[in-house]
């Protein structure tokens, strides 16, 4: 009886640790924050857990109409990391042919907490 309740408990224990890595999941929109559109790029504020960086990120067009295209920041890599969340800085580049285009950044907008 002792051996279950210890096995049971050393398997509750361990599937709840797995519960507190944040998931910031894959292919969905980030949240993001203090978006700037500047020259050739694209900058944002994102979550981070320790393993983001801009390589986990990609630009997606939504649609065009006319001379604007409403465009999204994907997350490509789950942050995997188990540090503490953290605010951190990111750059893009812009498809060449989206650099003519009005640019709308459709992406959730991320909270920030000071």
């Amino acid at each position: 009886m002792k051996l279950r309740f210890g096995t049971l408990t050393a398997i509750t224990v361990a599937l709840m640790g797995c519960n507190t890595v944040e998931s910031r999941t894959k292919g969905e929109p980030e949240s993001i924050a203090d978006t700037r559109i500047d020259n050739a790029f694209i900058s944002f504020v994102a979550v981070t857990n320790g393993c983001t960086s801009n390589d986990s990120f990609q630009l997606q067009v939504r649609d065009i109409k006319s001379d604007m295209a409403n465009i999204e920041v994907i997350r490509t890599k789950p942050d995997l990391c188990r540090m503490k969340p953290s605010y951190k800085n990111y750059k893009l580049r812009i498809n060449a042919n989206l650099e003519k285009l009005k640019l709308n950044v459709v992406n959730p907008q991320l909270s920030i907490k000071k």
